[in-house]
C-alpha cells in the first residue's frame, strides 16, 4: 500500500472537477492550502460559482491557515445523497470573517467531508444568502436529491471482504491487490470492543486508515495525529460510513468497504484521487462516543440577562426578558449556569456542543444545533470571536451562556445580525 505522490491545490468546494493537490501526511502541522473551503477561520466571503442553480448571487466562507485535515471533514456526502431538503438553517455559528482567498486549516479540512454540511440559511444571513459549509471538502453539490445508495443490504456479514488483509497493532496496515471492489457496502468486525454499542445519531471519536480500492494507495489516515469526532447521520456524511459503523462497540477495531453509490458516486473525489468508480476501503478504530447531554445543577443567570428557557427535554431553547434585564451589553461575557468536570477547552481544540443562538435580549431564534438531530462539530478557531475568547477555558460539560456584541460577532459581514448583540445558551459535550 502506498501513499499518493504530492499533488497540487484543488478548490475549495469540489462541485467541478478539482484540480490534484498535495495529501499532506497526517500530523504534518500549520500547512496550507489554497483557496479551500471550510467553516473553520473563514477569511472574507467569495461568490460562488454562478452556474450553480442554488449558489448564484451567494458567497462562500473562504478557508484560512491551520493544521492537518482529517477524512470526516472531507468525506461529506453528497448533496444528491441526502435526505431531505437542501435549504435550512446554518447548524453552527458563521465563522469570522476576514482575508480572502486564505488557505485552509487542514485540521478543519476534516469535520468536513466525513461530516460534511452544505445549508443555505435565510435566517442567519438572510439577506446574502450564505451558503455555509460546515464541513469542508464536499464531494458534489447537486441541485436535485436523488438518494443514491441509501438502501439494500448493509453488508454486515463482510462476505466480499476476505481479499483484504489488516495487520499492525494500533495503527492499521491494510493490504490487497489492486482491483478491488464491492457492489455494496460491506462491514466486518476485525476486534469486537467492550463499550456501548453506536447508533445513528450518534457523535463517535475514531481513528481511520482509507485506501482507494482500484489502486490499493492509501489516502488518508488519522494516526499519526488524533482522533476525529463525527456525527453518524446519514444527513452529514456519507450512506457508506453510517452503514459500516451503525451497530459496531465502541473498542471495536472495523473494516469497511464502500462502493460508489454509498461514496461520492457519479463526481469521485479528485482531492483523494477517487474515481466515479473506485471503492473506499477503510479500517476504523472506534475510540468512544461523545455525550450527549450535560449534567448538573444550574444556576441561575444574573437578573442583568434575559432568562434562560427550556424545551419539553430541558434543552435550552431561547430567552425571554425580565423587567431588569439590561438592553444593551458593550462587552462579551461568558455565565457559566452548569459547570462540567471535564478538561479545560483550549483555543487550539474542536469542540463538539449543542447549542442555540439569538438576538439579545428576546429577539428572534437564529439558529438551533437540538432541532437538528446532531451536535455541532467545529474548531474553536474557525468560529465567532465571542465564541473563541469566552469558551476557552471552559470545562467539558459545561453549560454556558456567552453575550457577544457586534464587535465580536458578525460586524462587518453582510449579514443581518452585523449590528445585533447575539446571546447564546451552549452545552459543551466535548473538545479535543
Amino acid at each position: 500500500m502506498e501513499r499518493p505522490a504530492h499533488r497540487p491545490a484543488r478548490p475549495g468546494v469540489p462541485r467541478h472537477p478539482s484540480r490534484p493537490r498535495h495529501l499532506l501526511p497526517a500530523g504534518e502541522e500549520g500547512r496550507r492550502r489554497p483557496r479551500h473551503q471550510r467553516p473553520g477561520r473563514v477569511h472574507r466571503q467569495e461568490r460562488a460559482p454562478a452556474d450553480d442553480p442554488r449558489a448564484a448571487a451567494r458567497r462562500l466562507h473562504q478557508a484560512g491557515p491551520g493544521t492537518a485535515p482529517r477524512l470526516h471533514r472531507r468525506l461529506g456526502a453528497p448533496q444528491a445523497q441526502r435526505p431531505g431538503a437542501t435549504h435550512g438553517a446554518v447548524q453552527g455559528p458563521v465563522p469570522l470573517p476576514g482575508r480572502a482567498r486564505a488557505e485552509a486549516d487542514r485540521r478543519d479540512v476534516t469535520a468536513a467531508a466525513l461530516c460534511a454540511v452544505v445549508t443555505i440559511t435565510h435566517d442567519l444571513f438572510p439577506s446574502s444568502k450564505v451558503v455555509s459549509v460546515r464541513r469542508i471538502l464536499l464531494a458534489s453539490i447537486a441541485a436535485t436529491l436523488v438518494l443514491a445508495g441509501c438502501g439494500g443490504s448493509d453488508g454486515k456479514d463482510g462476505a466480499g471482504l476476505s481479499a483484504i488483509k489488516v495487520t499492525g497493532g494500533k495503527t492499521p496496515k491494510v493490504t490487497f491487490d489492486k482491483g478491488f471492489e464491492v457492489s455494496k457496502t460491506e462491514s466486518k468486525v476485525l476486534k469486537e470492543g467492550g463499550g456501548d454499542e453506536v447508533k445513528e445519531g450518534d457523535s463517535i471519536k475514531l481513528d481511520y486508515v482509507g485506501v482507494n480500492g482500484t489502486t490499493a494507495k492509501l489516502f488518508d489516515s488519522t494516526y499519526a495525529a488524533s482522533p476525529q469526532t463525527v456525527a453518524l447521520s446519514n444527513d452529514t456524511i456519507l450512506a457508506g460510513f453510517v452503514k459500516g459503523l451503525e451497530g459496531r462497540k465502541v473498542g471495536s477495531r472495523v473494516l469497511v468497504a464502500i462502493p460508489p453509490t454509498d461514496g461520492f458516486g457519479d463526481n469521485g473525489q479528485p482531492s483523494f484521487e477517487i474515481d466515479k468508480a473506485d471503492t473506499m476501503v477503510l479500517v476504523f478504530d472506534i475510540r468512544s462516543k461523545v455525550p450527549t447531554e450535560v449534567t448538573g445543577d444550574a444556576k441561575a443567570l444574573p437578573s442583568s440577562l434575559p432568562k434562560l428557557k427550556l424545551d419539553g427535554d430541558k434543552h435550552p431553547s431561547g430567552f425571554t426578558s425580565t423587567g431588569k434585564t439590561e438592553k444593551k451589553q458593550a462587552k462579551a461575557s461568558a455565565h457559566t449556569v452548569i459547570t462540567g468536570e471535564g478538561p479545560k477547552v483550549k483555543a487550539d481544540q474542536t469542540v463538539t456542543v449543542q447549542y442555540v443562538g439569538q438576538v439579545y435580549p428576546d429577539g428572534k431564534v437564529f439558529d438551533t444545533s437540538w432541532t437538528k438531530g446532531v451536535p455541532f462539530t467545529q474548531s474553536l478557531s474557525g468560529l465567532i470571536k465571542c465564541w473563541q475568547t469566552e469558551l476557552t477555558g471552559q470545562t467539558v460539560g459545561s453549560r454556558v451562556v456567552l453575550v457577544c456584541p457586534p464587535d465580536t460577532a458578525y460586524a462587518g459581514t453582510e449579514s443581518e445580525l452585523k449590528d445585533d448583540t447575539l446571546i447564546f445558551a451552549i452545552d459543551l459535550l466535548d473538545a479535543s
